[in-house]
Parts: structure tokens; sequence; C-alpha cells
């Protein structure tokens, strides 16, 4: 083997040993990561694969089950004009959602979508949650479903999103010309300030289905606060006669 051949080996070898060297440094510097909640094994502390520990998001976040939408009632208000009571069931007593996005789609009987109301919300862990939303622009006699689907939670433990302990009392429920007038008091038993608190009422015929529904708004209820309060809900001749003033339910909404 000549001097100069040998010499191009050499010089060779050393040339590959530090493509090697920098080949090695971009592998371990960008394409071989660090431990993560997202790796898909258990190491860093965590309790599960990805979850627990000191670095990772808890475990029942993992196994929590959605929530709960009970079929829509829907009631005519006006020629183009409905409400919609919502019922919303929570089966997670270890997290609630301090906000959710929902869509409320109305469709015809063919399927196709009327309209869709966008809007968000919250619920307690373990929370059983009526929605009250009126009025809403939609023509009454071209509905054939309407479907509630929730998405975009933000869960958090009881312990960071409280339930605000509130309470409404000495309900009356009064026919009136043109509807049904639910009025009563809602007390505020915290020792803070409620923003607002949003009070809704659904009334019920002899038969113990709902005839109607509606809310009002309690702005600025103080520490230990009792307030009056009076919802109006329209109702026709026939819903007027078939009132049973018993059944009536009320509903708090508020958050601290």
């Amino acid at each position: 083997m000549s001097r100069r051949l040998a010499k191009q080996l050499i010089y060779g070898f050393f040339y590959l040993l530090i493509l090697a060297g920098l080949i090695a440094g971009v592998y371990f510097e960008f394409l071989k990561s660090a431990p993560n909640c997202f790796d898909g094994k258990l190491n860093q502390d965590e309790a599960e694969i990805d979850c627990g520990g000191p670095n990772c998001a808890d475990c029942a976040l993992k196994r929590l089950k959605p929530l709960k939408v009970l079929p829509i009632q829907i009631f005519e208000l006006g020629e183009k004009s409905v409400t919609a009571l919502i019922e919303i069931r929570n089966p997670n007593l270890n997290y609630g959602a301090s906000k959710f996005i929902y869509d409320l789609n109305f469709y015809d009987n063919s399927g196709n979508i009327l309209e869709t109301i966008t809007d968000e919300s919250f619920i307690y862990a373990g929370e059983i949650k009526n929605i009250v939303l009126a009025p809403l622009e939609v023509d009454f006699r071209l509905v054939g479903k309407s479907e509630l689907i929730p998405r975009d939670f933000i869960w958090q433990k009881p312990e960071v999103f409280e339930r605000p302990e509130t309470n409404a009392r000495e309900i009356i429920t009064k026919v009136e010309s043109a509807g049904i007038a639910v009025q009563g008091v809602v007390q505020n038993k915290n020792s803070y300030f409620i923003d607002k608190a949003v009070v809704s009422a659904v009334i019920f015929g002899n038969s113990g289905l709902p005839l109607g529904a509606s809310k009002t708004f309690v702005a600025d209820l103080k520490p230990f606060e009792d307030r009056f309060f009076r919802i109006f809900i329209p109702a026709s001749p026939d819903d007027l006669k078939n009132l049973d003033p018993k059944l009536t339910r009320t509903y708090i909404e508020s958050r601290r």
C-alpha cells in the first residue's frame, strides 16, 4: 500500500468519525426527547403511564365519563320563537367543568339543520344542571329534532371549582291573563358576593309533563342576602287550565 493511499484512508476514517459524532449529537439533541407525559412509558415517577406523579396530569382525568344530556324539551313561544329546556348530568364526582362550549342544533324532519346556537356554560362535580334558553329564533313548526353537543372542557377538582350554596324559597306560582308568574326569594348562603345568579322556573301540568319554562337574572347578590325574584312564563289557555302549581320547580345557576 502506498503512503499516499494510507494517508487518504486515515483522513477518511477521521472524517467518518466526525460525521458520526455530528449525527449522534443531532439525534440526542433533537430526535430523542426527554421523558414526558406523552411518551407512552411509565417513567418520571408517574402513577400510571403518562399520568399522575409530580409532573403529569391526574390519572382520574383519563377516566372521566362524558356528560349525559337528556332529551331536550322545546316549548313554542310565538310564530318563530321557542324555549329550550336542557338537563345535563355530570356523572363525575371528582371533577367539574369550570367552562365548556356547547352547540345546540335544531333539525327539520329530513335531518337538515335549521339553526345552531353556540354558547358556553359550566357544571359542578356530580351536578344535575338545568339550562333554560329563551327566546330562540326557531320556527317551532319546522323542528323535528334537537340535540346539544358539549365540547372543549376545562376540568377542575371540587376544591378548586367550588359550588356556592344558594337556594330558592317561598315559591308561589300564579295564573295571570297571558301566562304563569313564578315568584319567590333567592338566598345567598355564602360569605362572599355572587356577581350573577340565574334563576330558572319550570311549570308542569296535571299529567306531570312540563308546560313551559323561563328564567331571570339576579345581580350582585350580597353575602347572606335574600332577594325577591319574579319569572313570567307565557302559556296557552289550555296550559293555564291544566297547570299544577305544586309541581313547579326552580333552579339556580351561580358561581363564585
